[in-house]
């Protein structure tokens, strides 16, 4: 399989992305992106046999990106690269949509995001219905506020490790999650800042206008497939993702034996809910646009 490399201008940011074409008759489009701290690299290890691949040989056109100021798209946050949670809902998902869209307006189109780009994609999918999106897929999404998380000792936990992002990211400007051996990608201050304000508040409203993404959950139109970790008791617990997701009207939770949250991408023993997506995804998309 030849993987050709893409850049996706939105604003002043320049988004890397990655190329998976469809193997046969193509079936359908699939615009994938990553989790906090990492970068588009998770979506396809071992590569040429992940996820990415693994979408690929099922005869989907498969784009993985990078969120900006993560792997290719610079800058980075340790280059001063500034940008926040709104920054990636309403910019960088939709700019993605609507250029895979235009390169296939014949295809049916799914979002696929793991962690931070899943429940963005998620929430953007509640606030903007109309979007030329057919279905969603996504790996260990929920967020950080009290309403999803009923155990004190866990959520004490959260709080502790949010209370240290912030303590070093406000010297640097951002965290870093390199230097922390946390991951391959830092993130900038303000991204911690919201992580923070959400905890603090229990909701997750948009900074510009206060609007409430939490709230247009019921009005997501696509069906839905969700995954979490059977190790992931922190990050992405199940019990906090069915709650995250309670609203969504066509939506299946699903649970991967022995994964936690980023060997749910990355690691041979998540193949089956890998297969799992792509025979899913050829069900939803394999039909005329």
């Amino acid at each position: 399989m030849e993987i050709s490399q893409h850049r996706v201008q939105v604003g002043e940011w320049s988004l890397a992305v990655s190329e998976f074409p469809a193997e046969g008759r193509a079936r359908g489009v699939v615009v994938a992106s990553h989790a906090m701290m990492c970068n588009r690299r998770t979506l396809d290890r071992p590569r040429g046999g992940g996820l990415a691949s693994t979408l690929a040989k099922a005869g989907l056109h498969v784009y993985t990106w990078d969120l900006r100021g993560h792997g290719e798209s610079t800058p980075a946050a340790a280059a001063g690269g500034k940008w926040n949670y709104d920054d990636v809902v309403n910019g960088d998902i939709p700019a993605m949509v609507a250029w895979a869209h235009a390169r296939h307006p014949e295809l049916r189109l799914a979002l696929l995001g793991h962690s931070l780009s899943g429940h963005g994609g998620l929430l953007w999918l509640g606030i903007t219905p109309e979007a030329p999106v057919d279905a969603l897929v996504v790996y260990a999404a929920n967020l950080w506020i009290p309403q999803f998380d009923d155990r004190k000792l866990r959520w004490l936990r959260k709080r502790a490790t949010l209370a240290m992002w912030s303590l070093l990211s406000r010297p640097l400007g951002y965290f870093p999650a390199r230097r922390m051996k946390m991951g391959s990608d830092d993130e900038p201050l303000a991204l911690v800042r919201d992580f923070s304000r959400w905890a603090d508040t229990n909701g997750c409203a948009r900074i510009s206008d206060g609007l409430d993404y939490l709230a247009h959950r019921d009005r997501v139109r696509v069906p839905v497939l969700a995954f979490v970790g059977e190790r992931d008791r922190v990050l992405c617990a199940e019990e906090c993702s069915a709650k995250f997701l309670a609203p969504v009207p066509d939506h299946t939770l699903e649970v991967v034996a022995g994964a936690d949250h980023i060997s749910l991408v990355t690691r041979e023993h998540s193949r089956g809910a890998w297969e799992r997506t792509a025979g899913w995804l050829v069900e939803k998309l394999d039909r005329p646009a």
